[in-house]
C-alpha cells in the first residue's frame, strides 16, 4: 500500500499496527501482507474474514463504515459455527454449566470459542431503561486441571490475558509458568501470577481473550512478540466493547450476533498474527468472552463471586477456569465549573447539585437551571420534576419567544416535546415517525428553533419548528454521520454543529443558509471521544467541552483566527457527555461546563 504512495483510511492503520505489534519490521510486514495475497489465491481468503474484505484491491480504501456493512452479510454464518455460542444469562446461574457439549466439543476441535453473554432485551437493540454505569473488577481466580495433556513430561501451564471495556480501559499480560500441572491440581493467580481483566467503570460491554498455553521450549524473542499482539488485542477488544456500547454493529437488529461476528473477525485477525509467529509452545485453547451489563451483574456482585469458563484442548488437555468478579452500580452527581466576569474557570465544586443521575442536559438564557435525567427515568428541571416526560438520555433544551422548549428521547425511542410556558409545562406531544437512539440537540437560530439529531441510519438530521402550527417541519440529513448526538449552536449568525466521528474525533460543520452545510474540520485541539461534546460560547469565543478517552472532562476556546486554544482540563474522570449552560439575564456573559461525576 505505501509502496504505492497510497494513505490508509484508520481501519487499515488499526490493521497496520496490529501487524507491526508482532513484526521485527515493516518488511516481515510486507511478507505477511504476501502470504495473506497467497492465501487468498489459493483458498480465497481468511475464512472468517467478509468476501468483500478477501475480495478487496490494495487501491481500494476499507474504513470501519464498509466493515460494519459487510459484517452484516456474514453474521449469519459466523453465529452459525459450532465453537460461536450467544448464551441467555437468564437461563444460568454462575455455577451452572454454560457451555453445550455441542460447543465443548467444537472447542476441542476448532482449539479456539466465542462467547456472547446477555440477555434477550440487549439483544433486540439499546434498552430503554436507564442505568447506572457499574464498578467493575474482574480477575482470573484459580484454575484446575481436568485431564492432562497426552504429551510426554511435564505441563508447564501459562495463560495468556487480554481484556477491554467501552470505556477503554484496556489491560493484557502473560502470567508465569505455573510449573508441573497434573490432572486433578488447583492453581491459584496469586503474584507473580496474578492478573486484572477490569478495574474501573463500565457502561455495558467488557470483552476478555483468554489463552491457555503449554510451554516447551519457545524463546525469548516469541514471548516479547506475544506480548505486543496481546496488547493489540486488548486494543481492539476496547474497540469493539465500545463499538458495541455506541454503534452495536447490526444498527439495531440481533445485537448479540452482531456483536459476536466483530469478535469473531477480531480472533481470526490475531490467531493469524500468532500463526504467522514461530514458537514451539502448545495453544491447549483460547476463549473470547463478551460481557453484556446484565450478564456483568448477573454473573458477579458487588461482594465477589466466581464464574467458571472450560478449556478444553482435546488431547492438550482440559482446565477449568474460574474468574472472580465484583460489580456494582455506582450514583452519579452532577458538577459544574463556571467562568464570569473574571474570564477564568472556577475551583471545582466539593458536592453535587443532584444525585443518582444517567445524564444532564443544559440551555442558554434561562439561568443556570439544568435539566437531570436520574435513574428512575424521570426528567427534573432543576428542583421541579417535568411531567408526564419518562426517558434515559438527556433532552435537547432552548428557550425561544419567552418559552422553555424541550424535545426528548421517549423509552420507547421516539422523540417528544414540550415547552415551559407561564410556569406550567405543555402536555408531551409525539414527532410522527422519529426515532433515535440519541439525544437530540436544540438551538434558537434566526427567529426559528433548529434541532438536529441522529437517525437511525447514523446521519445528522435537521429540522425547524413551525410555530403556526406548533409542529416541527420534515427533516432534511445533511452529509455528515455520527455514532452519538450532535452539538448545536447558534454562532455568530451561522448555525454551527459538532459531533464525533465513528472513529472517536471530533469535528465541526456550519450552515450560514441553515440547508447547505460546509464541509466538517476538526474540533477542538486534536484528540478522542467516545461521548457527545458540547458547544458554547464566552464573550464571543466559541468554546467545545468533551469527555475524552480517559475520561477527563476538557474545553478549548476558538479564537478570532479561527484556531484552537489548548485545552483546559476540567475534572479528571467521570462519567458521559458534558454540556454548557450560558446565563444571559448577567450583566457579563457567564458561562458553566456541566458533567457528571
Amino acid at each position: 500500500m505505501r509502496d504505492r504512495g497510497l494513505e490508509p483510511t484508520e481501519l487499515e492503520e488499526r490493521l497496520l499496527r496490529m501487524l507491526r505489534a508482532g513484526a521485527d519490521d515493516d518488511a516481515e510486514v510486507a511478507s505477511w501482507g504476501r502470504l495473506f495475497a497467497e492465501q487468498r489465491s489459493a483458498r480465497g481468503g481468511v475464512g472468517v474474514f467478509p468476501a468483500a474484505i478477501n475480495q478487496l484491491d490494495v487501491n481500494t480504501g476499507y474504513g470501519m463504515r464498509e466493515l460494519r456493512a459487510d459484517l452484516a452479510e456474514v453474521t449469519a454464518e459466523i453465529v452459525a459455527q459450532p465453537n460461536v455460542a450467544i448464551v441467555d444469562v437468564t437461563d444460568t446461574t454462575p455455577d451452572e454449566e454454560k457451555d453445550t457439549p455441542e460447543f465443548l466439543q467444537a472447542l476441542a476441535e476448532y482449539g479456539s470459542g466465542i462467547t456472547v453473554l446477555t440477555t434477550p432485551e440487549e439483544r433486540q437493540g439499546r434498552s430503554p431503561v436507564p442505568a447506572l454505569p457499574l464498578r467493575v473488577h474482574l480477575a482470573p481466580y484459580n484454575f484446575y486441571c481436568e485431564r492432562r495433556s497426552n504429551e510426554v513430561g511435564h505441563d508447564e501451564i501459562y495463560w495468556a490475558l487480554s481484556g477491554g471495556t467501552d470505556s477503554m480501559s484496556k489491560k493484557s499480560g502473560k502470567t508465569p509458568e505455573f510449573g508441573s500441572t497434573l490432572t486433578g491440581h488447583t492453581r491459584w493467580f496469586t503474584p507473580p501470577h496474578d492478573f486484572v481483566f477490569v478495574d474501573g467503570l463500565v457502561h455495558g460491554y467488557v470483552a476478555l481473550n483468554i489463552e491457555c498455553w503449554e510451554a516447551d521450549d519457545s524463546s525469548g524473542g516469541f514471548y516479547n512478540k506475544m506480548r505486543e499482539i496481546l496488547a493489540t488485542m486488548a486494543e481492539r477488544l476496547a474497540e469493539g466493547a465500545q463499538s458495541q456500547a455506541y454503534d452495536p454493529p447490526s444498527g439495531g437488529g440481533d445485537n448479540g450476533e452482531g456483536w459476536a461476528a466483530l469478535l469473531a473477525v477480531v480472533l481470526g485477525l490475531i490467531n493469524a498474527l500468532l500463526g504467522w509467529l514461530t514458537n514451539d509452545d502448545d495453544l491447549v485453547a483460547e476463549r473470547t468472552l463478551g460481557f453484556s451489563r446484565d450478564a456483568l451483574k448477573h454473573y458477579f456482585t458487588p461482594a465477589g463471586r466466581e464464574a467458571e469458563w472450560i478449556f478444553d484442548g482435546g488431547s492438550g488437555g482440559k482446565h477449568r477456569l474460574r474468574l472472580r468478579g465484583t460489580v456494582a452500580e455506582i450514583n452519579l452527581g452532577a458538577y459544574h465549573r463556571s467562568k464570569g466576569t473574571a474570564d477564568t474557570w472556577s475551583a471545582p465544586p466539593s458536592t453535587p447539585s443532584a444525585d443518582n443521575l444517567i445524564a444532564v442536559a443544559a440551555t442558554y438564557n434561562s439561568g443556570f437551571n439544568p435539566f437531570y435525567v436520574t435513574a428512575a427515568a424521570e426528567l427534573w428541571h432543576g428542583s421541579n420534576r417535568v411531567p408526564n416526560v419518562r426517558t434515559a438520555l438527556a433532552p435537547g433544551v432552548a428557550m425561544r419567544g419567552g418559552k422553555l422548549y424541550c424535545m426528548y428521547v421517549g423509552l420507547d425511542n421516539h422523540l417528544y416535546w414540550c415547552a415551559l410556558s407561564n410556569g406550567t409545562w405543555s402536555t408531551p406531544i409525539g414527532i410522527g415517525g422519529w426515532a433515535t437512539w440519541h439525544s437530540p440537540a436544540l438551538y434558537s437560530h434566526k427567529s426559528r428553533l433548529y434541532c438536529a439529531l441522529t437517525g437511525l441510519d447514523g446521519k445528522i438530521w435537521i429540522s425547524s419548528f413551525n410555530e403556526s402550527n406548533t409542529s416541527w417541519n420534515a427533516p432534511f440529513p445533511i452529509d455528515h454521520h455520527t455514532s452519538s448526538a450532535p452539538a448545536l449552536i447558534d454562532y455568530k449568525n451561522a448555525l454551527h454543529c459538532a459531533y464525533r466521528t465513528k472513529e472517536g474525533f471530533l469535528r465541526l460543520t456550519w450552515s450560514e443558509n441553515d440547508t447547505d452545510w460546509q464541509r466538517a474540520v476538526s474540533a477542538g485541539p486534536g484528540g478522542s471521544t467516545y461521548n457527545t461534546p458540547a458547544l458554547g460560547d464566552y464573550r464571543s469565543r466559541l468554546l467545545l467541552a468533551w469527555r475524552d478517552i480517559s475520561g477527563d472532562v476538557k474545553v478549548s476556546e476558538r479564537g478570532s483566527n479561527g484556531q484552537w486554544g489548548p485545552a483546559t482540563l476540567l475534572q479528571s474522570g467521570g462519567y458521559g457527555d458534558p454540556c454548557i449552560a450560558f446565563d444571559g439575564t448577567f450583566t457579563t456573559s457567564n458561562t458553566a461546563v456541566y458533567y457528571l461525576k
